[in-house]
């Protein structure tokens, strides 16, 4: 073994086996280097030592019979590491293979005598890991188009009762441009300019097309603004440029702008009352009970519920892939959990 080759692995030991709780003895490196065929002595390891230290690598000298010696420059302490370790056990976003990946290289920036401590065996309640392990290279792929200003193009899909999936929309890919990523309550969204909102904003520029001037009066008129260009998450700024105007052929003009009256009037503007499937859910809802339903009655009932809740609540029927129909469901149901006043039957074309 060269010199070079030798305090290289002095390094690599005080590294990997030491630390302040736990310093190696000269006996102890000795043995070590013996292990590999070599031969040292304490003045060899003092003169390593001060190699070391003198390009900047700290190695503490605790002085005695025999020495004792312990690397003190780690990137991360203890309880840096332990909540890192904590971090990846506990995401949902995270596979349970990748997690296991992951701890055991946070374990390996440890010593060997802190490596016990790492193995904490978290316990999370209702995080349920994903199978998925492409994901880690979707959202590097998506970040990597922001920074060079690409675009990206992706499929939805959704799940037949025998687990396979589905693609949605006709299988008609989805081309963004996206711009940024937002990381909220473990889950990843990416921001970015869709091509159909570009291309609701390039009518709009031209007056080409007569509906899509209709929709955007109305949505001005109703105290709305409609967001196509880059959203800021305002109150009464609509996102959505599919859904309203699927929501504007399926109910027409006026009936359009009354759903955004009722949106108004119950929630005033809330951006969580105003996401896709909520629009769809609303549209829904109207075209089926247009007639039945009285405008001062749902406003007063609905105001009541959260949209948030009427999301959650629409997530769990697993009864239908519609997700208009989920919404619509759920909202028959808020309006009719009032005693007194009409009821309205279920007339859904499942």
């Amino acid at each position: 073994m060269t010199n070079k080759q030798r305090i290289v692995r002095m390094l690599r030991l005080f590294q990997t086996q030491t630390d302040e709780e736990h310093p190696i003895s000269t006996f102890e490196i000795i043995e070590y280097f013996k292990g590999l065929g070599t031969v040292i002595d304490r003045n060899t390891i003092r003169d390593d030592v001060d190699t070391l230290n003198a390009c900047g690598i700290e190695i503490i000298i605790l002085e005695g019979r025999p020495n004792r010696y312990y690397f003190t420059d780690s990137k991360f302490q203890l309880p840096e590491l332990k909540l890192l370790v904590d971090a990846v056990e506990g995401s949902k976003f995270i596979t349970a293979k990748k997690s296991g990946e992951l701890v055991a290289k946070i374990i390996s920036m440890a010593s060997t005598g802190y490596a016990d401590q790492l193995n904490r065996h978290l316990y999370t309640v209702g995080r349920i890991k994903p199978e998925n392990e492409n994901i880690y290279y979707v959202i590097d792929a998506i970040f990597r188009a922001i920074q060079t200003g690409q675009r990206i193009s992706f499929q939805y899909f959704r799940y037949d009762a025998n687990r396979e999936r589905v693609p949605r929309h006709g299988g008609d890919p989805f081309v963004l441009s996206p711009y940024a990523m937002l990381y909220n309550e473990d889950k990843y969204y990416v921001l970015g300019y869709y091509k159909l909102a570009s291309e609701i904003k390039a009518s709009l520029e031209s007056g080409a097309d007569a509906m899509v001037l209709d929709i955007d009066k109305r949505i001005s008129e109703g105290g709305f603004t409609w967001a196509l260009d880059r959203p800021t998450g305002a109150a009464y700024e609509i996102q959505p440029a599919r859904a309203i105007k699927s929501a504007y052929k399926l109910l027409g003009g006026p009936a359009f702008s009354r759903m955004l009256e009722l949106l108004a009037g119950a929630w005033h503007g809330s951006p969580s009352s105003l996401k896709s499937c909520m629009i769809a859910g609303m549209a829904l809802f109207l075209k089926t009970y247009e007639t039945e339903i009285d405008d001062y009655t749902f406003v007063a009932r609905l105001s009541q519920v959260d949209p948030f809740d009427i999301a959650q609540l629409a997530k769990v029927d697993f009864t239908t892939d519609r997700r208009n129909l989920r919404y619509a469901r759920v909202l028959r149901k808020k309006y009719n959990a009032y005693p007194g006043g009409k009821k309205l039957r279920y007339r859904f074309k499942d």
